[in-house]
């Protein structure tokens, strides 16, 4: 390629990463599951409550939310957690506590004040922390050679890999993109967004992608 036509684009490197960060936060913010509690992404341990429930505690493992076995939803990255549930719906919980199974009821609470604060202070900030390094050595830093080029695209990279991998732990949102022909939603967007949207489910795009960032 033409490092003069490298050197013209890589202008719009930064504004290029914001638009994809600031999608990946409004959408991990606005559209993401709340079921009303967090969990560890492979041990699947309950770190946080967003309720007052009595059933639910913290060290709890679940084992099944709903229909989704937590290990089986773990493998299959085209599983969306949580896709067909509305605010208010009823599902059962499976969770291991003390080394005994527990099947608990339990309400889907959907966004709240809290959820949602605890969200904006977890990975998000540290995704705009990176992309703010990247934009100040973008504007700052001299010379404009190699190594300045590498250590903005460093930065800017590391941010969409904290902000993709988080919307990952829900398989949600370009998460994944299922295999050529397969009928399965092609992201979440579908559920979270608008049914309108669904028809990118049907859409044999020709190629498989999948992201596992956490």
């Amino acid at each position: 390629m033409d490092n003069n036509l490298l050197d013209r684009s890589f202008k719009y490197l930064p504004w290029i990463s914001l638009a994809i960060l600031l999608f990946y936060f409004f959408a991990y913010l606005l559209f993401s599951p709340y079921p009303g509690f967090d969990f560890t992404n492979r041990s699947f341990d309950v770190t946080d409550i967003y309720s007052n429930s009595q059933t639910l505690q913290i060290g709890d493992i679940l084992l099944r939310v709903g229909e989704h076995s937590m290990t089986t939803f773990h493998d299959d990255p085209y599983e969306i957690f949580l896709g067909n549930v509305q605010v208010g719906d009823q599902i059962e919980l499976l969770i291991l506590r003390n080394g005994q199974e527990l099947t608990i009821p339990w309400t889907y609470f959907g966004i709240t004040t809290r959820a949602a604060i605890s969200r904006i202070f977890n990975s998000p900030l540290l995704s705009l922390l990176f992309w703010f390094i990247g934009f100040i050595t973008y504007l700052l830093i001299r010379p404009r050679d190699n190594l300045w080029k590498l250590l903005i695209a460093f930065n800017f990279i590391t941010a969409l890999w904290f902000i993709t991998g988080i919307t990952a732990k829900y398989h949600y949102f370009l998460y994944s993109v299922p295999p050529c022909g397969q009928p399965y939603p092609f992201m979440s967007i579908c559920t979270g967004i608008s049914p309108d949207l669904c028809f990118l489910c049907q859409k044999d795009f020709g190629w498989s992608l999948t992201l596992d960032l956490y």
